[in-house]
């Protein structure tokens, strides 16, 4: 196959992976902003939390908006020639990659900062996404500076640029938040089983205490491994296309994880509450917080229930009745 056509399919393929990964970015945002928007105004007026999913928003907007720029200029400045070397194009592309990735970071670091609330000892976890974005701007800066000394070199050297643009920009990137959100959420599942074991039998909590962050473990960690595998025969099959619909695909699904996690602790919160109602009165000034809200505490309810509570808890089932 002659170089030129080989170039063009893969400027073909990065066009095209950029139209698509606009799409599927519009996704992942609204699945970022049902995700962390809902549970947070239902409880509680607009906050910081608050500006910060519209910063969020806002974010992602922005990678959309330059991603319609790229796609504009390739078709009507640049005469249909898919990939250019002007300095514009370095700007809107550094733009593309650092808007979304902004976006996704103050998202894990809301999802962290929850989390912190209800596990103070997890404040280390919160640093992951500064550290990671910091590594990620510079494989950025790095993929511009060589796109700039390798701009007029031969076939072999594009090929080179473009081997080190699929495997940082697109395959570690991927596989590192794919792993981060792996811990995050099975920490999450751990911790809501933790809290589950003082309200349950003992072989009940002996069978939480593990289980959900096992099947996080399991869950996504079966997505890692999958988004690892297409990824690798994508970037050998030389679309730049697959690498980036993976990529998205691959955010969409830890999104609708994420989405599921923050219903199954919305529901068991509203489980405890319900449990708590039915039960005798709380101690004063005993409270925990809950997935980023406040929630009553049951700490002092010990397991087995005594003769007291069982009688005015069965006293208070009739009741109702």
């Amino acid at each position: 196959m002659p170089v030129i056509e080989t170039l063009t399919d893969l400027q073909r393929g990065s066009f095209y992976g950029s139209f698509v990964e606009a799409f599927l970015v519009g996704i992942y945002s609204c699945l970022i902003i049902v995700t962390l928007w809902t549970p947070i105004t239902m409880r509680r007026p607009l906050t910081v939390i608050g500006w910060i999913i519209i910063a969020i928003y806002c974010l992602t907007i922005g990678r959309v908006v330059t991603d319609a720029l790229v796609i504009l200029r390739t078709l009507f400045v640049n005469g249909g020639e898919l990939i250019t070397l002007g300095p514009i194009d370095y700007v809107l592309r550094a733009m593309q990659q650092g808007f979304i990735f902004i976006a996704a970071t103050l998202a894990d670091s809301l999802f962290c900062w929850r989390l912190y609330l209800i596990w103070p000892r997890s404040i280390r976890i919160i640093l992951f996404p500064a550290a990671l974005l910091t590594i990620h701007t510079m494989i950025c800066i790095a993929i511009v500076v060589i796109d700039l000394l390798l701009a007029s070199k031969p076939f072999h050297i594009q090929y080179l640029r473009f081997l080190v643009r699929c495997l940082t920009g697109e395959v570690i990137t991927a596989m590192l938040y794919t792993l981060y959100n792996t811990v995050l959420i099975a920490g999450r599942l751990w911790w809501a089983g933790r809290e589950s074991n003082k309200f349950v039998p003992p072989e009940e909590a002996k069978r939480n205490r593990y289980g959900g962050a096992i099947a996080a473990l399991v869950q996504s960690g079966v997505i890692y491994l999958t988004t690892t595998v297409l990824m690798l025969i994508a970037f050998l099959a030389y679309k730049m296309v697959m690498i980036s619909v993976v990529n998205q695909i691959s955010a969409i699904v830890n999104g609708i994880s994420a989405t599921l996690l923050v219903l199954q602790l919305n529901l068991f919160q509203e489980h405890t509450l319900k449990r708590d109602a039915e039960g005798p009165p709380l101690s004063t000034g005993a409270t925990f917080k809950f997935a980023g809200l406040g929630a009553p505490s049951m700490a002092s309810r010990e397991w087995p229930p005594t003769q007291s509570s069982a009688v005015s808890r069965r006293r208070a089932s009739m009741s109702m009745v």
